[in-house]
């Protein structure tokens, strides 16, 4: 599964998105994204940045490596 991370929001390789425009003192305790409703405009508009580019590297069935462009 695949994780990508920008400066506003993670997503996991189960799926899950995750707020990481601040740094929790843990490191590993970011805050799950459960309402995109109640986000700033930056981070939804960075998860459909980061979701337009998540299917040129989704190529696990049919390339090795990583995509040539």
């Amino acid at each position: 599964m695949q994780l990508i991370r920008g400066k506003y929001v993670l997503k996991d390789g189960r799926g899950t998105w995750y707020d990481v425009s601040k740094t929790p003192s843990d490191l590993i305790s970011f805050p799950v994204i459960k309402d995109w409703n109640k986000v700033s405009e930056a981070h939804k508009m960075e998860k459909k940045k980061l979701e337009s580019i998540l299917p040129h590297f989704n190529l696990h069935k049919t390339e090795h490596d990583a995509p040539v462009k």
